[in-house]
C-alpha cells in the first residue's frame, strides 16, 4: 500500500568497489548515496488502487503497488519528457500520462491525487492553454487516435460513481463498480473529465479576426481568423451512454472553459544514439 500511485528508479551506485542496483523513491539519489556515488538507470510507477477481476483485461486483479508493466522506463526506452506517471503505449508508440493532467510547481504533471486542471481550475485552462503547458514539459494533447488506442481497455458506455466532478486524479471506479482504468494502465479515460485533442475539426468560427486568447492569459497574444474548434474525448462524469474510447465532440473554440474539461499528455519517445 506504501507504494500505491507512486514512481520509484532504479539506480546504480558504487559500493565498496562493487556496482549495486538499488530500487528507491528517491527522485535524486537514494539514501546512504550522493551523485557522486549513484546513477540513475530506470525507473517505474505502481498503481494508485486495486484494479479488481475485470474479464479480458490486462491488468485484471492487479492490487495496489503493483509495478505497471508498460510503466518500467530506462535510459534506452523513456520518452523525451521526464517519464515519471507514464506509460508506454506500444500501438502508438508514444508515452501517454496515466493520470488527467494537475499543476505543481507551476507545470502539468501526471500524478496520483493531484488536482485537475481543467476549465475551472485556478488558473483556468482552455486548449490553448493546455498546449502552451504541455509544450513546455515536453508533451502536448493526444490525437483521436491516440486516445482511442491508450484508453482501451478503460470502462465503456458509463461514467464515475457518484455522477459527480471527481476533483481529483486516480483511483476511481465507474456507476458499475468497475475500475476506470484502460490496459496499459491510464487512469480516468473515460467518464470523468473531457480531454482536448490537438486535433481541429467541426464548424469554423465566424469570417473575422477574433482574439486567440482571454483575461486568464498572460505573456501570449495573437488574433485567429477562421479558427476551427477543438475536439474533446472521452466524455465527462455525467455522460453516461455517451462515454467510452470512441466518444468525441466537436462543437468547442479553443478558448472555451468548462470544469468539465481537461486534458492528457503524450511524449514523443527519446531518440537513443546506437
Amino acid at each position: 500500500a506504501n507504494r500505491a500511485g507512486k514512481d520509484f528508479y532504479v539506480y546504480a551506485c558504487l559500493d565498496s568497489g562493487s556496482i549495486k542496483l538499488v530500487v528507491s523513491a528517491n527522485s535524486t539519489y537514494p539514501t546512504g548515496y550522493t551523485a557522486s556515488t549513484s546513477r540513475k538507470a530506470g525507473g517505474f510507477h505502481c498503481l494508485c488502487l486495486a484494479v479488481g477481476t475485470i474479464s479480458g483485461h490486462s491488468l485484471s486483479d492487479y492490487v495496489a503497488g503493483d509495478i505497471l508493466p508498460a510503466s518500467v522506463w530506462d535510459l534506452k526506452h523513456r520518452p523525451v519528457s521526464s517519464p515519471e506517471g507514464m506509460v508506454y503505449v506500444s500501438g502508438i508508440g508514444k508515452w501517454v500520462d496515466i493520470y488527467l493532467a494537475s499543476v505543481s510547481s507551476g507545470a502539468l504533471v501526471s500524478v496520483n491525487g493531484g488536482t485537475t486542471a481543467d476549465g475551472g481550475s485556478s488558473p483556468a485552462f482552455h486548449y490553448y492553454k493546455f498546449s502552451q503547458w504541455f509544450g513546455q514539459v515536453g508533451k502536448r494533447p493526444l490525437s483521436q487516435h491516440e486516445f482511442v488506442s491508450a484508453s482501451l481497455g478503460s470502462n465503456q458506455g458509463t461514467n464515475i460513481s457518484g455522477s459527480a466532478d471527481p476533483g481529483t486524479t486516480g483511483g476511481h471506479s465507474d456507476t458499475a463498480g468497475r475500475r476506470m482504468i484502460s490496459n496499459c494502465g491510464c487512469e480516468d479515460c473515460c467518464g470523468a473529465l473531457w480531454q482536448w485533442l490537438c486535433e481541429a475539426g467541426g464548424p469554423y468560427a465566424a469570417a473575422s479576426w477574433v482574439d486567440a486568447y482571454n483575461a486568464n492569459d498572460s505573456g501570449v497574444a495573437g488574433k485567429s481568423y477562421y479558427a476551427p474548434n477543438r475536439g474533446i474525448a472521452g466524455g465527462y462524469w455525467n455522460s453516461g451512454s455517451y462515454c467510452g474510447s470512441r466518444s468525441s465532440l466537436w462543437i468547442y473554440g479553443p478558448l472555451y472553459l468548462d470544469t468539465a474539461i481537461g486534458a492528457r499528455g503524450v511524449a514523443e519517445p527519446l531518440a537513443v544514439a546506437l
